[in-house]
């Protein structure tokens, strides 16, 4: 147990030491880790996990939190003098180095690579380019407004097509299209958004999960970019474009709809001078879907949760490198501006 926990230990703080003091150039990093590595880690470790009806990111989840609370009062009771031999610690050390190990290899590495805007040679947008792709967006996503799901969702159906759309980006993009797996459904329903998370991709599983309590007319969007993760992005931004590009794609006109409907809010939150007007462009069948949308998300998020989510998700990719935390998000206009086609 010594030894692997030391060897475990120096691996790990050798991938530190090379990821964040950035000695390695992006371009080895893609062809070791992105088209090595990680491909091999989703086959095998996703395909595992694939093979459950249910999440086995979460069921982890909770069995480490039992492990490490018992770990805890373990070590309570040492102190105390109640107990001689520690014998849950090197096992809670031992899953916080594995830990360690799934998170860089599984998504670490990643951000080591050159970004898409670099990779398909993407402009630094005008102000006006923003502005324009702006509105077409919005009068696109008024002439959609009839294709907004009247139901919830066939899941396998929603999977089905989200797979679909991500291979056809992925041709699009010239990105080595992932491994189709299940998407994952968190217990109970509407966990993550408590939090306020859509969804989430495990590094640790290659799950990609999608919570089934948001709103039809948003699931087809927010499926294509956890899949997005699955595929090799790291980047939200990024993560966002591509499943933009993804539901664009689509022949199902509900997933068109979500890819204008999951832009939008970046687009306002960035030109709030364009805001009347854009809101005007989409026109009020289109905004009450929005409205209905932001109601089920007034509905589910506990604050508290929330704040704490938000806080240490901020912190974790500045540890990353992404020097704008959580605001790397809004980063997906410039993307989408810059791309040259509708």
């Amino acid at each position: 147990m010594k030894l692997a926990l030391w060897l475990l230990a120096a691996t790990a703080s050798l991938q530190v030491i090379l990821l964040f003091a950035g000695l390695l150039p992006p371009a080895w990093c893609e062809t070791w880790h992105g088209r090595g590595v990680f491909p091999l880690l989703r086959s095998v470790l996703g395909g595992l996990a694939n093979l459950l009806p249910f999440s086995l990111a979460q069921l982890l989840l909770i069995l480490g939190l039992l492990l490490l609370l018992a770990a805890v009062t373990e070590l309570g009771l040492r102190w105390a003098g109640k107990l001689e031999l520690l014998r849950l610690g090197p096992w809670a050390l031992l899953m916080l180095l594995l830990l360690i190990h799934g998170l860089l290899l599984g998504y670490g590495w990643l951000h080591a690579q050159a970004g898409l805007a670099k990779r398909l040679h993407l402009a630094q947008p005008s102000a006006k380019q923003v502005e324009t792709r702006a509105r077409a967006l919005a009068q696109q996503a008024a002439a959609l407004h009839s294709a907004a799901p009247k139901q919830d969702w066939d899941w396998r159906e929603l999977e089905s097509l989200a797979h679909e759309a991500v291979r056809k980006a992925c041709a699009e993009l010239d990105w080595p299209p992932p491994t189709r797996l299940h998407l994952k459904i968190p217990w109970p329903r509407r966990f993550l958004m408590r939090f306020g998370v859509s969804g989430v991709f495990s590094p640790f599983t290659f799950e990609p999960h999608v919570d089934a309590g948001l709103h039809p007319a948003e699931l087809p969007f927010v499926a294509c970019h956890e899949l997005a993760h699955l595929a090799g992005i790291a980047s939200e931004s990024e993560a966002n474009f591509f499943a933009w590009i993804a539901c664009s794609l689509s022949p199902d006109p509900r997933f068109q709809l979500a890819a204008k409907l999951g832009v939008l809010g970046y687009f306002e939150s960035n030109l709030q001078d364009l805001r009347a007007e854009l809101h005007k462009l989409q026109g009020e069948a289109v905004l009450a879907i929005r409205r209905a949308i932001q109601n089920r998300w007034r509905q589910s998020i506990w604050e508290p949760a929330q704040k704490a989510q938000r806080w240490s998700y901020d912190r974790f990719l500045r540890a990353h490198g992404v020097t704008s935390g959580i605001r790397s998000y809004d980063l997906v206009t410039r993307l989408i501006a810059a791309w040259p086609q509708d």
